[in-house]
């Protein structure tokens, strides 16, 4: 363990998003711990050749680091990081919060070259470097998707963000307001909320509204238009968790994930920990990770 009051350096490699609460509390934490904390930023949507010129650039900040930490869906680099980490002399600490197997399938990206690629770095990754997921279910995932057990990987639960706090109840006579913020992808099922809005097409107290972008938007846009539902609004774009703050009050209930992927078995949205801790009842689709940490009616 890191007492707070020692010194004790981390570099953290990779897309560096700091809205990403994985990431986020882990530096908050590194932080509160009494570490230094500096990054070594991977630029995002640029050529190969351009990110990995910028990972060997950061070298002496690697080994001006104690210990060196890849960032949330870095899993594809994780071999340059791990040769760029032996060279330093240094631990590496690799995110798993998404596997790259998982990442090509759930964006439909998925083809036999690919996957024998991502299968092929999943296992090295996870051979060679310590790494942590989610939750007990992930790894038990891993472990039966890639045919071998991972003694260095570790489940460290995922939090919510810190500094939320209770909202208020919306007002009784206000209209129901049934929330969706996150990615517009297979996992999320985002098909499941927009025919369950069609179920309700009667109700003219309940409101949905779904907010993200990604790969399934357009279809989701045309399913609703194509059933002609009227009172659902989606969003598109990706927003600031404090600019959703509005939304997040007028919500009477917040929704989870609802995909048929086995993802869907193993982990904790990181959604639904927001929304309980704002005070928001959830429905999300029950999984094992879930039924491991929560009850009905119940928060963690």
């Amino acid at each position: 363990m890191i007492e707070p009051t020692q010194e004790f350096r981390i570099a953290v490699i990779g897309v560096i998003d700091r809205s990403n609460p994985r990431l986020d509390e882990f530096v908050k934490g590194w932080k509160r711990m009494g570490a230094d904390v500096k990054f070594v930023r991977i630029p995002a949507k640029r050529r190969m050749a351009v990110q990995l010129t910028a990972a060997i650039r950061g070298f002496r900040q690697l080994r001006w680091a104690d210990a060196i930490y890849a960032a949330p869906l870095n899993m594809h680099y994780g071999p340059v990081y791990w040769l760029l980490a032996k060279l330093a002399r240094r631990p590496l600490l690799l995110d798993y919060i998404v596997g790259l197997s998982d990442w090509i399938e759930d964006r439909g990206t998925y083809t036999f070259r690919r996957k024998r690629l991502a299968r092929w770095i999943d296992r090295f990754n996870l051979m060679r470097c310590d790494a942590v997921t989610d939750t007990g279910q992930h790894r038990a995932q891993y472990e039966s998707l890639l045919g071998r057990s991972f003694p260095r990987l570790t489940a460290v639960p995922i939090s919510a963000r810190s500094g939320l706090t209770v909202l208020p109840p919306p007002p009784d006579a206000a209209p129901k307001h049934v929330l969706f913020v996150g990615s517009f992808i297979p996992f999320h099922g985002i098909d499941v909320i927009v025919r369950a809005a069609h179920l309700l097409r009667e109700r003219s107290d309940i409101r949905f509204v779904l907010i993200g972008s990604g790969q399934t938007y357009a279809q989701s846009e045309r399913l609703a238009a194509t059933l002609d539902l009227t009172h659902i609004e989606l969003r598109k774009g990706y927003f600031p968790f404090a600019t959703l703050r509005g939304d997040y009050e007028r919500a009477s209930i917040c929704l989870g994930v609802f995909g048929e992927g086995e993802k869907r078995n193993v982990v904790v949205p990181n959604k639904v920990l927001d929304a309980l801790t704002l005070g928001r009842p959830v429905i999300t689709a029950s999984s094992a990770a879930i039924e491991a940490v929560m009850r009905p009616a119940n928060s963690l």
